[in-house]
């Protein structure tokens, strides 16, 4: 037998007297230390080849399978008596240990019984003896542990080098689908989600690729190594999921992407339940920053393990719900409003939904002209305000996720330009690591409207920097850079993101809008002609191109089919804003006193697209006129931007 190690046997005995309690993990283990849990981990790891997690459950695990063999139980009560709080986890974990289910733990010891009568041989002392011992045991434990950490650590010299610390950047590559079924893609994409909202939730980890990023890599072909040079991480967690009946069984790789070895590796099988499905969540983020050799605090550990709803059914028609809203289609949004309202029928506390169908029905009154943005706004107020109501009195702090949809609410329907204004300052006193890829575009887009170009091109480049990036990002950079006066830099950024986004419809839309400005009608005409083979139902912007690129061609009977459509819409009170865009194209033409016949339509109907008003440089021939000024401080833009004649 090889030479005890007597750190780990210090740290194996401060677990013993611990590992019933299934609060007790690696926080617990790392404080009762006094060291940081990267030292721990680093010395864990050298000495034992484990991480510290591991550790912890391969002991739990050895004195469940010593209960099994020597009391008359299930292993469902040994699974609690050993700290796992779910049955089903431990049951998992035992079998990928031992390589057999605890069920055949007696069978085992009857096949093997010289090896197993060594090590679980039933103690015969009295109970009164044992408890006296075990006593003496713990107290010389504890003593012996603090002389052990300092003095007898045999890797006390490696501990004591300061090892240059890694990045601590991560990617998590879409879980590939293996249902079987292409319909629940959204449970995958799901999942893939919640486990980075997880890992970026801890403030030690310097970088989590967000998953607006990550999917463009859904069905790549490329080598880890080759994904992580491009995201620019140092780790990859890839992996699958299927969901079959009830049933779930997945298999996640945590890599280290400079020497490609495999740091961790998870085989799950479960019930589609809640209090399974979230405590992998949470396990994966807490195994995955173990690996990375990042501190989770006690409130971050609280924070990972909370469950949303009690209903497995409520939080699968919420990723459906989400997936769908995800597509930014009138299609999307739809199906999404009535899968968010499922998931609410089956657990009305689950606060996720009511959040989800507020932004549903804001954004599908912006430039979508999917419902009326009276409609949009009424019912997205509703539903923020019966979140607000819930949030009360949940153990989580929602706040966060509460203001961002409040703000967009009161943005873009309420034009309560100061109160954006307070709450960007409290958003950008924010660590900026911490920014999440809606908090950055929402950044990008108010700034843009105020005239804060700069800043706007701030959070445009931080976005890339974190990797925040999706199509709103790229395209309000892009804007903000032409606003700005540089075109050749609008168009260097469209240009070298082409690849990437261009059969997405936001993309598509936002570039040909940019381009048109910028003057290059052809490649404007090129993006415009993508969308419309792409996508047949379209918005009022896309009808205001097609009649500014007719105008260019001089085919001014298709100019008058395209106004005619949007007037229409503006009758039938359609969002997407079809009088302002109305009001662009006679500016564009030259008819001022049309234009601002249209624009003062559209302050009546209060559309959202009057945001731009301020910055939209389409009108600047008429900001002289007094008529401008009179709607600059009617929509409120003199609140913290006055204007004077």
């Amino acid at each position: 037998m090889g030479r005890r190690n007597p750190f780990i046997e210090d740290l194996r005995a401060i677990v013993l007297n611990n590992y019933t309690d299934e609060q007790f993990g690696v926080s617990e283990l790392v404080e009762i230390c006094g060291k940081s849990r990267s030292q721990l981990h680093r010395k864990v790891k050298s000495a034992s080849g484990k991480s510290l997690s591991q550790f912890i459950r391969e002991i739990r695990l050895d004195e469940a399978k010593k209960l099994l063999f020597t009391e008359d139980i299930t292993a469902s009560e040994v699974a609690y008596q050993v700290g796992f709080n779910s049955p089903t986890y431990f049951n998992t974990c035992f079998n990928e240990y031992f390589g057999y289910p605890p069920g055949e733990v007696k069978h085992r010891a009857e096949l093997d019984e010289p090896s197993v009568d060594s090590s679980l041989e039933v103690p015969k002392r009295s109970g009164k003896i044992r408890r006296v011992l075990v006593w003496l045991i713990i107290v010389t434990v504890i003593v012996v542990s603090a002389i052990a950490f300092n003095y007898l650590d045999p890797t006390s010299n490696f501990a004591s080098e300061e090892l240059p610390d890694k990045s601590k950047t991560i990617a998590v590559l879409p879980f590939k689908n293996w249902s079987g079924d292409p319909e629940l893609e959204y449970v995958s994409d799901g999942m893939t989600d919640a486990v980075i909202t997880r890992l970026a939730g801890i403030s030690d980890i310097d970088r989590v690729v967000p998953y607006s990023t990550v999917v463009n890599y859904k069905n790549s072909e490329k080598t880890t190594n080759t994904i992580a040079k491009e995201l620019d991480v140092e780790f990859i967690l890839e992996g699958n999921f299927k969901l079959s009946g009830n049933r779930v069984m997945s298999n996640l790789n945590l890599i280290e992407a400079a020497s490609e070895k495999y740091l961790w590796t998870l085989e799950y099988k479960g019930a589609w339940r809640t209090d399974e499905i979230f405590e992998m969540q949470a396990a994966i983020a807490e195994n995955v920053a173990e690996n990375m050799e990042v501190d989770i605090s006690s409130n971050e550990r609280k924070t990972l393990e909370i469950v949303p709803t009690s209903s497995a059914e409520a939080y699968k028609l919420y990723l459906n719900a989400q997936y769908n809203y995800e597509t930014l289609s009138p299609l999307g949004f739809s199906a999404a409003e009535r899968l968010f309202k499922s998931a609410i029928e089956q657990d009305s506390l689950f606060i996720e939904p009511y959040l989800g169908l507020a932004s549903n029905y804001f954004v599908s009154g912006l430039v979508w002209g999917g419902i009326s943005q009276e409609e949009a706004k009424t019912k997205g107020n509703k539903y923020l305000q019966l979140a607000e109501k819930i949030s009360a009195g949940k153990e989580y702090d929602y706040e966060d996720s509460l203001l961002i949809v409040r703000m967009f609410g009161s943005f873009y329907y309420n034009w309560d330009f100061q109160f954006l204004y307070n709450n960007f300052q409290q958003i950008e006193g924010k660590a900026k690591n911490n920014l999440s890829s809606m908090e950055i575009g929402g950044l990008i887009e108010f700034h843009r409207k105020m005239g804060n170009f700069d800043k706007a091109i701030e959070y445009g480049l931080l976005g890339i920097d974190l990797n925040q990036v999706g199509s709103g990002t790229i395209a309000g950079l892009a804007f903000a850079n032409y606003l700005k006066g540089n075109k050749e830099k609008a168009l260097e950024i469209l240009d070298k993101n082409e690849a990437l986004f261009s059969n997405e419809f936001f993309y598509l839309m936002e570039s040909s809008k940019i381009y048109y400005y910028i003057e290059d009608h052809e490649k404007s005409k090129q993006q415009l002609d993508k969308l419309l083979a792409r996508f047949p139902d379209y918005p009022p912007i896309i009808t205001w191109l097609r009649a500014m690129h007719a105008q260019i061609e001089g085919d001014y009977q298709e100019v008058e089919q395209h106004l005619s459509r949007l007037k229409k819409n503006y009758q039938e009170n359609t969002s997407g804003s079809p009088a302002w865009f109305i009001a662009l194209y006679y500016c564009e033409i030259g008819e001022f006193d049309t234009s601002f016949y249209w624009l003062n339509k559209s302050f009546e109907h209060r559309e959202v697209e009057l945001t731009w008003l301020k910055e939209e440089p389409l009108l600047n021939p008429l900001k002289e006129d007094p008529r401008y000024l009179e709607l600059y401080n009617k929509i409120g833009f003199n609140v913290i931007s006055p204007l004077v004649e």
